[in-house]
């Protein structure tokens, strides 16, 4: 195939700040050119990327890289992710606020359910999947699906407070009972192929894990169109048969989300009842009894879907998701619009 000098064309390559962690964010390189052949162009593309990635070890010669080098004509920047705690972004008060708009909530993709290692420099979040951003020298990640196998139809992660397991929800497998509940445990830098959790004695699907610090597994079981609230206790390296949770807490139309305080001293979910889907928190008690769930303030309750909850690690922010049948966007807000609802006295 010939290939004309008089036709002019334009290509851009995209090296990404995966391939070189730490340097400084990529570049488009805007490649212009009279009659370059594939050939040509997979040199230029090869030049570009040893530029980038300073590799001394390019097949790309010294006498090949001037000829590939004149058909750069110019590079701009592309705009880094953002930067810092919380994705650099102002830390809310007690009136809820969209997290991460036009990064993780976006008007194109519904976002929902949200976990955090605990140093806060990885933030997983459902988005037809599980998907994942790292914070890498101070830059935060493109977002992308995360590393495991089974991701793509996977939901509702829930990080160990250790960090290291991450537990799921996920019907990758096909199970005629609906998602059951999945984990994966670090390997490296990323995580090891999904075990499921079971068997279990509970029929339907399982959904929104959540895990204290010792262990102990918490977790909604759906049966029918209800919903209810199990926790199943870790005990010499296993799993105990799940226990539903007392009727203190499960008392409403259906039981939702639920994330639990790593210590166990408190519970905050989402229950549909008649005011529609809202949060609530239940303190454990002096006895280890679950007192009365309250609902959160109406800041938080502001319409009427309110689901998913999680605390960040720091104990400091209350996350949870906002839907309105069409779209989600996950929010955060002040976590003292969980805790000052505790009891000034413990009690039974």
């Amino acid at each position: 195939m010939r290939y004309g000098r008089g036709k002019r064309t334009r290509m851009r390559v995209r090296p990404t700040t995966q391939l070189s962690p730490g340097r400084a964010p990529g570049f488009d390189y805007t490649l212009q050119h009279r009659g370059l052949s594939p050939a040509a162009a997979l040199l230029v593309v090869a030049v570009v990327s040893a530029v980038w990635a300073g590799s001394a070890g390019s097949q790309v010669s010294a006498a090949q890289a001037p000829r590939a080098r004149r058909h750069l004509v110019r590079a701009k920047p592309t705009p880094p992710g953002p930067s810092g705690p919380y994705l650099g972004q102002k830390l809310p008060g007690m009136i809820p606020e969209v997290f991460g708009p036009g990064f993780i909530s976006t008007e194109s993709s519904s976002a929902g359910g949200i976990a955090f290692s605990p140093d806060g420099n990885e933030i997983y979040f459902g988005r037809a999947g599980i998907w994942v951003t790292k914070q890498v020298s101070g830059v935060w990640t493109s977002p992308g699906l995360a590393s495991f196998r089974g991701a793509a139809s996977s939901f509702e992660p829930g990080m160990a407070p250790d960090g290291r397991r991450l537990y799921f929800a996920s019907g990758m497998d096909g199970d005629a009972n609906g998602p059951q509940i999945w984990y994966s445990d670090r390997a490296g830098d990323g995580w090891s192929q999904p075990t499921k959790v079971g068997p279990s004695s509970l029929s339907g699907g399982k959904m929104a894990p959540t895990a204290a610090a010792n262990g102990n597994l918490y977790f909604t079981s759906v049966q029918g169109q209800m919903g209810w609230f199990y926790m199943a206790r870790w005990s010499s390296g296993l799993l105990e048969t799940p226990v539903r949770l007392p009727s203190t807490i499960n008392a409403y139309s259906r039981m939702d989300h639920s994330f639990v305080a790593p210590d166990e001293s408190y519970l905050v979910f989402s229950a549909v009842s008649s005011a529609g889907q809202c949060l609530y928190v239940s303190f454990k008690g002096s006895t280890g009894n679950w007192r009365t769930p309250v609902k959160l303030d109406a800041n938080v309750n502001a319409t009427i879907n309110q689901i998913q909850p999680s605390i960040s690690p720091d104990w400091k922010y209350l996350f949870f998701t906002r839907w309105d049948g069409e779209h989600g966007d996950i929010w955060w807000v002040d976590a003292r619009v969980v805790f000052d609802l505790r009891p000034a006295s413990q009690g039974p």
